[in-house]
């Protein structure tokens, strides 16, 4: 029988044989915290197995008892070694031992799902979208095909090639495999604690759609000194997955139904879930009640005064039937490495960017989301309604606006830095502002109350914080902040099977990417070069000019640039998107067009509103669609 480590009876001296995560997970067990149950399949299993395996393959013929040899720029040969892999694994029949011992350790765990979590023993390496999780039934025509997936995790071409780039070669690695049951969650997230905050985040269900990156989870910052919420984001959750349906209610009364449930294709790891959609009235509550989050910051505190700081959590609130309590469980434990310890393996410009100091700003006025990196100093510029005509913007102030929309283009060229109330890492303020080379920070809730016009700011856009700046440490300029130029170029990076395209709108974007090692323009923005190019006017107003060839001209100039920088690379390009040029209570534009060209708009706009409003709109049968150009 082959001999497995359950959490509840591992010891010290099993630190290496079962690896630090499991450790952790069994010390943490031990002290009383709610881990959930489990066991650990050792390394030695993983390599008796691979014993068994008769490799015919021509490429495999040493393998396993020696390294594997393949030419990391031949994709076909890395493909083909890989697939000879896992079908080799996916044929091969468990030995009766190792089966029967499977079998009676899961019967054990008395679950209908379960995870199979390979991590790796030794060496330390970080493993996050290399070695995915497996939840399967707990039937043996389930779990013996899901144990074998595991293995194969380490034979994935990603996963050779990452090895390969982390010169570390296959005999050297000790897989493990945590098991263990799971059951349908009311709420899941993971906690993040350092020395100075913790961040929390959660979404209904299973955690799955946090690490899928379907959802983005509700977020709260807690003060690491008082274990008080200093800021909360309601996230975006749209989806949920489950073992069932029973456990998450639609309302007071109700379960959730067959018509939230959807097919939406999810991966085959996670074949024993079920995934609904989230009614639209819950996306907008926040998932954890007072008394949940105030639980989670307990257990936070008491991990921390029991291990210190510098870790991870994952954790679920579950209810085994309607009348039973609700149980908070630790499902998974990391640990972080000393910041100490990470800033050693960063390029020396990295280091010396920690070291900058923030002038007279003890604690942010605003902290969100990091759109684009980089620290400023400038005086702010509240915007709330309808921006100013661009000449009227000082140069090298702060932006501070709702949201931000491309036809602001011209405006954020004069810009030093940009703060938005509205939007996310792939939104139109962080696109732009990373494009151009500007600090950025977006989904700033409440931040054109909170910041007044005039006001000194700092910009920290490699922390997501805005600091209120003295006068005089005031200086309208970038602080140093070394950046590593085409850091893509100047890395000796493995090879990838996907294709890497960049999206791009500015003339002077392209001596900063086009020796990267990209495959092409996956989107070329048309509509912000039209912005300069149409001199602030609509594009009707140049054809009523009788300027249409002139604009044709321009636009044929700058995609010419374009065209001529990436051949013989593919680039995409979006013709004009008539969309833009339209305005509505949250897009307002500083195209001008003549008063007969005006078409009547119903809206809740002010008269006053109206008059200064010189914009083109037009009136559509589905308004929601517009005129979107082609690709």
């Amino acid at each position: 029988m082959h001999k497995f480590y359950w959490l509840d009876k591992i010891k010290s001296s099993d630190w290496k044989t079962v690896g630090e995560r499991a450790f952790y997970l069994a010390h943490l067990m031990e002290q009383g915290y709610p881990i959930v149950s489990g066991f650990v399949i050792p390394a030695n299993s993983f390599w008796q197995f691979l014993q068994c395996i008769d490799w015919s393959d021509p490429l495999l013929l040493e393998f396993p008892n020696y390294a594997l040899h393949f030419n990391v720029n031949n994709y076909q040969q890395l493909q083909q070694i890989s697939q000879s892999i896992n079908y080799n694994i996916a044929s091969t029949d468990l030995p009766s031992d190792l089966f029967l011992s499977l079998e009676s350790a899961i019967k054990n765990l008395n679950a209908e799902v379960l995870i199979f979590q390979l991590v790796l023993a030794s060496p330390r390496l970080k493993t996050l979208g290399i070695l995915e999780p497996i939840i399967c039934q707990a039937i043996p025509e389930e779990f013996v095909p899901g144990i074998k997936q595991a293995w194969a995790e380490i034979f994935n071409a990603k996963s050779l090639l990452y090895w390969h780039s982390q010169q570390v070669e296959i005999p050297q690695l000790q897989p493990v495999v945590i098991v263990q049951p799971i059951q349908s969650a009311i709420a899941s997230g993971n906690i993040k604690a350092f020395t100075n905050s913790w961040e929390i985040q959660a979404t209904h269900g299973l955690g799955v759609s946090i690490e899928l990156g379907q959802v983005i989870p509700d977020s709260y910052i807690i003060s690491a000194e008082n274990c008080t919420v200093e800021n909360k984001k309601l996230g975006n959750k749209t989806i949920v997955y489950n073992p069932d349906a029973r456990i998450v209610k639609v309302s007071d009364t109700d379960t959730w139904q067959g018509n939230y449930h959807t097919q939406i294709p999810f991966p085959k790891t996670l074949a024993a879930l079920q995934i609904f959609l989230l009614p639209e009235k819950i996306q907008k509550e926040f998932v954890l009640e007072e008394k949940q989050l105030q639980s989670l910051i307990q257990l936070t505190q008491g991990i921390v005064n029991s291990i210190g700081t510098n870790f991870g959590v994952k954790w679920s609130f579950s209810q085994r039937s309607n009348d039973a309590k609700i149980e908070l469980l630790i499902t998974d434990f990391e640990r972080f490495p000393q910041e100490d310890k990470t800033l050693a393996k960063l390029p020396q410009s990295a280091k010396e960017e920690k070291s900058i100091s923030i002038p007279n700003t003890e604690h942010p006025i605003v902290k969100d989301i990091v759109a684009s990196s980089g620290k400023v100093t400038a005086k702010a510029i509240v915007i709330k309604n309808i921006p100013p005509e661009v000449e009227e913007f000082p140069d090298r102030a702060i932006l501070v606006v709702p949201v931000i929309i491309p036809s602001y283009l011209p405006l954020l060229k004069k810009v030093s830095g940009i703060i938005s109330e509205q939007g996310g890492i792939t939104s139109h303020a962080a696109i732009l502002a990373r494009e151009i080379g500007i600090p950025a920070i977006v989904g700033a809730t409440n931040s054109t109350n909170i910041i007044k016009t005039g006001d000194h700011l700092l910009i920290d856009g490699n922390n997501g914080e805005v600091h209120l700046a003295k006068e005089d440490n005031y200086y309208p300029h970038k602080l140093e902040m070394p950046v590593l130029e085409n850091s893509l170029k100047n890395q000796n990076l493995p090879p990838i099977g996907t294709k890497l395209f960049v999206n791009l709108s500015q003339i002077n974007s392209i001596k900063k990417i086009q020796d990267s090692q990209i495959d092409g323009v996956g989107l070329l923005r048309s509509e912000l070069m039209a912005i300069e190019l149409l001199e602030n006017h609509h594009p009707l107003w140049w054809i009523q000019q009788g300027r249409q060839s002139e604009l044709v001209s321009l636009m044929v100039e700058k995609l010419s640039q374009f065209a001529a920088a990436f051949t013989p690379k593919q680039v995409f390009y979006r013709s004009l998107d008539l969309g833009l040029f339209n305005s509505s209570d949250r897009e307002k534009t500083f195209t001008k067009i003549p008063e007969e060209f005006i078409t009547n708009y119903s809206g809740n706009q002010d008269n006053q509103t109206e008059a200064n409003l010189h914009n083109h709109r037009t009136n559509y049968s589905n308004p929601i669609l517009g005129r979107h150009g082609i690709r």
